[in-house]
């Protein structure tokens, strides 16, 4: 997935190959992308690009047939240019965006939106997105719900951070907070692992304590202090951090860390990267992917790689490796006769998990019918009647031999 790095490299290609070019003619949207189409009433036009975080802007300008660059436009041109139409283009990349510049014959396939040039005709500005998850629309300004861009405006960024270090989302943990845009803008999976395995801070630890150590100290104390009633105190918008939170090694790092990537990598202007780039940054990461480094699924459900033991792992997270089974775990401590997983029966009294010392059986009392009536009907002799037992049916009987010897 597109981060920080990748974006600003896309933008810094942008700007490099759509120099002094002028674009004409139609934009063509792909038939299968659901983004929105694009008009620009411009006959004319140029291209240039600008990254903050995860985002890229694009500006359509309008230009003369003849003047691409505005710097080599003369006087009289530079004051009407204020007069003429321009369109910004906020594009996110999804999880494979990048932009490609081709011929007109050789468009690539997932190629979802095309700026035509003019002076150059055979040349085309292609936004590719063989995934579909990259989105575009017309906008003037960033969106309200990403914060500065930590490479670039570093300072920004940090003020940010201090001024909702109260906020409910730094109790969760670090790695969780790494990936909200809202703070950390152009922070993706793969430099939150070398951030904070390179900061040699474990994933699951809260936030707060990371970026405020103060935090836990105060909670420490104040479990010693039960006594003490508790005071209401407000606190303010922005937390005061001994040495400045600019100093704070993870945040350091969300800067120092892109830039680095951005100077390896700048012989590589857009998202496709040769074999060359790309062994470069496999070689650059000491922790993403890395087969001897841990990994595990977060709340978020993204794949979390660590090298140390996690404290405050939570419930809901998940290895994703192998793993021993719970029922191998139960085995050592249940009797031979449940070492199988199954409860213990008993073959006679059919009941489950329980001893045969415990088993009491449990015997029915049988009912008992008295029959007063001497006359007994000479249809049960062969069938007794349901519910008289035997030593009734011998009182029966002996009462029927009598009534016969009297007749006689």
């Amino acid at each position: 997935m597109p981060e920080g790095p990748e974006v600003r490299l896309a933008s810094d290609y942008i700007n490099h190959i759509c120099c002094n070019v002028i674009f004409s003619g139609q934009i063509v949207k792909s038939d299968v992308s659901k983004n929105p189409s694009i008009t620009f009433a411009a006959p004319f036009y140029t291209i240039t690009g600008q990254s903050r975080g995860k985002e890229l802007l694009l500006t359509l300008k309008e230009a003369d047939a003849n003047n691409g660059n505005s710097e080599e436009m003369n006087h009289r041109v530079k004051k009407e240019c204020d007069s003429r139409l321009e369109m910004r283009i906020l594009f996110g990349f999804g999880m494979s965006g990048s932009f490609s510049v081709t011929d007109s014959d050789n468009i690539p396939k997932h190629s979802h939106l095309r700026f035509y040039a003019h002076n150059k005709s055979s040349m085309v500005l292609n936004f590719v997105d063989p995934r579909r998850f990259g989105t575009w629309r017309v906008t003037n300004n960033w969106s309200p719900n990403r914060g500065p861009d930590a490479a670039f405006e570093y300072e920004l960024f940090c003020n940010n951070i201090a001024s909702h270090l109260n906020a409910s989302l730094f109790n969760k943990p670090i790695c969780e907070v790494l990936l909200d845009q809202k703070y950390f803008n152009g922070i993706g999976n793969y430099l939150r692992a070398e951030i904070l395995y390179r900061a040699g801070i474990p994933p699951f630890t809260m936030a707060r304590n990371v970026f405020d150590p103060s935090t836990s100290q105060s909670k420490n104390k104040s479990k010693k202090n039960n006594s003490k009633p508790k005071q209401e105190t407000k606190m303010s918008n922005a937390v005061k951090i001994e040495g400045g939170i600019e100093n704070n090694k993870v945040l350091s790092l969300c800067r120092d860390l892109q830039l680095e990537l951005i100077g390896l990598r700048a012989e590589s202007w857009h998202g496709s990267f040769d074999e060359e780039a790309t062994a470069r940054f496999g070689s650059w990461l000491q922790c993403y992917c890395k087969p001897e480094m841990k990994n595990l699924v977060d709340n978020i459900g993204r794949t979390i790689w660590f090298l140390v033991v996690c404290p405050l792992i939570d419930k809901k997270s998940r290895m994703t490796g192998s793993r021993k089974k719970k029922s191998d775990d139960v085995k050592e401590d249940l009797p031979k006769n449940q070492a199988k997983g199954k409860r213990g029966t008993d073959k006679k009294s059919g009941t489950k998990g329980k001893k045969k010392e415990d088993i009491t059986p449990i015997k029915k009392p049988r009912k008992r019918i008295k029959v007063e009536d001497p006359d007994f009907q000479e249809s049960s002799k062969n069938s007794e009647p349901k519910g008289i037992s035997k030593g009734s049916t011998r009182v029966l009987r002996s009462r029927k031999n009598s009534s016969k010897k009297g007749n006689t």
